[in-house]
């Protein structure tokens, strides 16, 4: 379930609208969410996704997606951290080793016992992670959507970002914070497109 939501709140930085329509001042958040420290993206049924963050024109190549997030449990499966079309960001429960797609970034882990920063980044041809080659290549690609969890989530998340430097400035695409609204729903907020994204599969974090 999407809602949205007027904004009062500006800054100085650029900022991507909706569909790729010029620029607009940063949103801030309204009075009925609160900012909480993290949600609960649950374990869902085969073929679900969490949240669909669609009304976007942007090219991945060098667009940094980033995540602030935490591991749950150290059973040996994968977890679902986002998508873009069929190619699956993952962490592997049992040592929180990154995959992208189906090659592994060396020296980067999501913990099980704190948040951590991961950034993704198609960079010269090659997926990065936190800087590290994750030994998948690509080209860069025009897209409208991503899927923030998608079937065997399982992880607490603070905040997930899209952005990338355009003409020597910082345009942000997509700016998700944890948060829950009036009614006690647990959910993320995109503080570019004044939306909040919520599902029965979300609940409070840590």
């Amino acid at each position: 379930m999407i809602e949205k939501q007027p904004t009062i709140y500006k800054a100085p930085t650029v900022y991507k609208q909706a569909g790729g329509g010029g620029v607009a001042p940063v949103p801030g958040l309204p009075s009925n969410y609160e900012s909480i420290n993290s949600i609960r993206l649950n374990n869902i049924s085969q073929g679900s996704n969490i949240f669909r963050v669609d009304n976007l024109t942007l090219n991945i190549d060098s667009t940094h997606f980033e995540c602030v997030i935490e591991r749950i449990g150290t059973n040996n499966v994968f977890r679902y951290i986002f998508s873009i079309g069929s190619l699956d960001f993952r962490y592997r429960n049992s040592d929180g080793k990154i995959f992208v797609d189906n090659q592994s970034s060396s020296g980067v882990n999501v913990p099980n016992d704190d948040f951590k920063k991961i950034d993704f980044c198609l960079s010269g041809g090659n997926w990065k992670v936190n800087g590290n080659n994750s030994g998948l290549t690509g080209t860069g690609a025009n897209i409208t959507e991503f899927i923030i969890g998608n079937y065997g989530s399982d992880l607490y998340i603070k905040s997930f970002k899209a952005y990338k430097t355009e003409n020597g400035a910082l345009v942000t695409y997509a700016d998700l914070i944890s948060v829950k609204n009036e009614n006690n729903a647990y959910g993320m907020y995109d503080l570019i497109q004044n939306r909040f994204f919520t599902n029965s599969s979300c609940s409070q974090g840590i």
